[in-house]
């Protein structure tokens, strides 16, 4: 009786071990990270056409561990994201908002031309310095330090 029992918590413990393996591979497959170790700066690419309720959770979980942002700097590349909504932009707003209270800095790159965005995002651009292309962003903080 035992044993079984053994085997049944070992079971489980297998599980939810292969549970969140999957959980990480499927975030993995919504963002991705490279870091530019000379200018400082870490770039988060968001592979998602539609930011939205759905996926702003894998964000939060993706992001939420800033001990791995050693970069000053972060870049969030929105450029390939056609739609935003309330939810997700409330998940980047808690990103900056950790992020500020460590001193580093978020930048965000969206293409104003191809992205439907809700009217909101008029009010976040008080907060988020926001730039249509990477280099822009990258030159940005060059300038700073100059």
């Amino acid at each position: 009786m035992k044993t079984s029992k053994r085997n049944a918590e070992s079971n489980r413990n297998i599980i939810k071990k292969r549970i969140k393996e999957l959980e990480t591979n499927t975030i993995n497959n919504y963002f991705s990270l490279s870091t530019i170790d000379e200018v400082n700066v870490c770039v988060i690419q968001v592979h998602l056409y539609r930011a939205v309720l759905q996926y702003a959770s894998a964000f939060n979980k993706y992001v939420q561990n800033t001990n791995k942002w050693e970069s000053r700097h972060i870049i969030l590349d929105l450029s390939n994201t056609l739609f935003l909504d309330s939810t997700f932009l409330g998940s980047i707003l808690s990103f900056y908002k950790l992020l500020k209270k460590e001193g580093k800095t978020l930048k965000l790159i969206m293409n104003y031309e191809k992205i439907t965005i809700l009217t909101l995002i008029d009010n976040y651009r008080k907060i988020f310095d926001i730039y249509p292309t990477i280099d822009e962003a990258m030159n940005s903080y060059a300038s700073a330090n100059d």
